[in-house]
């Protein structure tokens, strides 16, 4: 089909296309709903209609497609809930639904989809509760939730999950503390090596209680950036924090914590000040909300980007 095909929105005439595996349509500035004839398309394994002006809901019909693996729709101005009916499709992995106007819960049904390994829903207006059904994912690797209006506690097994790389959900409004099992906190004798695979972020908040850090975030070796800023956390940083050898991103600003900074945190601000020849402008690689990003050689053939202010305590 032409480019014209597509200038003012998705041709419902695209679902006589029957064998028709890859639909990628991005950056066109498609208007107009998605619409629900691509139900139809029994063979179709990814669906991409990202960065487009596309709105209304995302239709029910979607979830006919028993092959689809991908269904990726971010930048748009997608609203209303999504769909349960995409609770049928036991195939797909990536549910890509990011910076939209989407509102409402998301239903049980899409919870249990045991195929999903990204759930990636950022910069909507999405609702209620992080059911239990989310600890049983056990093919999940990033959970993406951040800036919505997400409530209630998260769920206790959260963090048990053999393939969880990524949790983002600042910007909501959870309550409780961080659960002890997502850090390997007391719950666990021995850490398992899956959890020692949680290396991007845990990100939370915030929250409306005042709580502790827990000491198990110390056994999470291989984190890499931990942004607990502008919550109600009080009392002393636990100095089980030391073992947390690649940290290069800490951030626990805003809140009401005492005490000493761990050796081991600290000791990894001097590596980066002399991978930077302390932060010097040729290094810069990016400015951000946060601070100025830079390139540092941690070890050989490694190299990072990190934040002039990725040690922040305003104790």
């Amino acid at each position: 089909m032409s480019y014209n095909d597509f200038e003012r929105g998705v041709p419902p005439e695209i679902s006589n296309c029957s064998n028709l595996e890859y639909l990628f349509i991005i950056k066109y500035n498609l208007i107009g709903n998605i619409p629900s004839s691509l139900g139809m398309l029994k063979k179709v394994r990814r669906i991409n209609p990202s960065d487009n002006l596309l709105s209304g809901s995302i239709p029910d019909e979607l979830g006919n497609c028993s092959s689809l693996e991908t269904f990726t729709s971010g930048q748009n101005q997608l609203q209303g809930k999504i769909p349960p009916a995409l609770g049928k499709l036991k195939k797909i992995q990536w549910l890509e639904l990011f910076v939209n106007k989407l509102s409402s819960e998301i239903l049980i049904s899409v919870w249990q989809i045991q195929s999903l390994t990204l759930i990636i829903v950022y910069n909507n207006t999405l609702t209620g509760e992080q059911p239990v059904e989310v600890t049983e994912l056990k093919h999940l690797e990033r959970l993406m939730m951040f800036d919505n209006r997400f409530h209630g506690e998260i769920p206790m097994g959260l963090g048990v999950n053999r393939s969880l790389v990524a949790v983002d959900l600042i910007v909501n409004s959870f309550t409780g503390e961080i659960r002890l099992n997502l850090s390997h906190g007391q719950t666990l004798r021995d850490p398992s090596p899956q959890l020692r695979k949680l290396q991007e972020s845990y990100d939370n908040g915030p929250f409306s209680k005042q709580w502790v850090i827990p000491r198990g975030l110390g056994n999470l070796q291989n984190l890499v950036r931990l942004y607990l800023l502008d919550n109600h956390l009080e009392g002393p940083l636990p100095s089980q924090l030391s073992g947390c050898g690649r940290m290069l991103e800490f951030d626990v600003g805003s809140n009401s914590l005492n005490g000493s900074v761990p050796g081991g945190v600290k000791a990894e601000d001097s590596h980066v000040l002399a991978a930077t020849c302390n932060l010097e402008d040729k290094y810069i690689i990016g400015r951000r909300a946060h601070g100025v990003v830079y390139k540092a050689s941690l070890a050989p053939g490694e190299e990072h980007a990190v934040k002039n202010i990725f040690l922040r305590f305003d104790f």
